[in-house]
């Protein structure tokens, strides 16, 4: 007997029913749902990242040493806008060493205030705790002119070089006395009245933008930078030593070497975005690794009435917490 016939029994139809159905299933699967092209795995997957990177595109290297931004370095650029910025900074500093407070309240507070931070200064075992006479904030703020760019030799990111320069009626009037701890504690003391005001300040001011390496403002003072101080002293009680000149020169080298130091170089972290939270609000979120300074925490040396976590100041090397 024959499987297949010209008539088919119900067995047979039933079979062949099934089997268009499962045939139907297949092709329906196969070309509809399922993707014809292999797998690849994560080796293949690298190789192909890397002959994509080869082939065409910006590199690391691209990234990090051009910028699209066309600039002409032989022109020099008007600093008008940040010369505002920088009075409107330097008036609202002032104000908050005032605390706030108009005429003669107003100069008692920052009076108070600078000699806090002084006597922080001065702090040693052979000085008295300095007390602040009279103090001068002046009226105006440091001048930025002559913008221009420069490249390095080694043909890395350029940098913005200005001319800064800064005359004003910044004075203050203080007294401390030297102590004689020999041969026993405060054996004798000679008392020490100082004024100083400054006269000019003029030097070349840095300013490197950030690279994907280091999202820093880096801002660098020229160390040939010009200082000069009016000073007048005076030494001793009864009898009294006037405007000793190696006192003159020794606390003009003390201050020249202070502004060396703290700016050699500042940082200005960039705000982070890699761990902001959603939602809006102002603050800015320190990128991995850093840490971002409360205001209250100056620490010692730090200037009345300056943020400190504004800006980070590293020597040599940047310091991060």
């Amino acid at each position: 007997m024959a499987i297949f016939s010209l008539t088919p029994t119900f067995t047979q139809g039933f079979i062949l029913g099934q089997a268009s159905i499962l045939a139907l299933m297949y092709l329906i699967f196969r070309y509809l749902f399922f993707e014809n092209t292999p797998l690849q795995s994560e080796s293949d997957v690298a190789a192909d990242e890397v002959t994509s990177d080869a082939g065409g595109g910006e590199t690391e290297a691209d990234l990090k040493h051009t910028s699209d931004f066309q600039f002409d370095v032989t022109r020099q650029e008007s600093l008008g806008w940040f010369n505002l910025l920088l009075d409107g900074i330097a008036k609202a500093y002032r104000a908050d060493l005032r605390g706030n407070l108009p005429g003669a309240a107003g100069n008692r507070a920052a009076q108070r205030s600078i000699e806090r931070w002084v006597q922080g200064v001065l702090q040693t075992s052979v000085l008295s705790p300095a007390r602040v006479h009279a103090v001068s904030l002046g009226k105006s703020a440091p001048q930025l002119s002559n913008g221009r760019i420069r490249r390095n030799a080694d043909d890395s990111c350029p940098h913005i070089e200005f001319d800064i320069s800064y005359d004003d009626s910044v004075s203050l009037t203080l007294s401390t006395s030297f102590l004689f701890n020999y041969p026993t504690a405060f054996f004798a003391r000679l008392p020490i009245s100082i004024t100083l005001s400054l006269s000019i300040f003029s030097g070349k001011l840095i300013l490197i933008p950030p690279t994907p390496d280091t999202p820093t403002f880096t801002l660098r003072l020229d160390p040939s930078f010009k200082l000069a101080l009016n000073q007048s002293s005076q030494m001793g009680s009864r009898a009294q030593l006037a405007n000793v000149p190696k006192v003159h020169e020794m606390i003009e080298a003390r201050i020249r070497a202070s502004i060396a130091s703290r700016l050699a170089e500042y940082r200005i972290v960039l705000p982070g975005i890699r761990n902001r939270s959603g939602g809006g609000g102002g603050g800015s979120t320190m990128s991995d690794g850093e840490t971002e300074v409360d205001d209250e925490e100056s620490g010692e040396g730090s200037i009345p009435g300056t943020p400190a976590g504004m800006l980070h100041k590293t020597v040599d090397v940047y310091v991060e917490k």
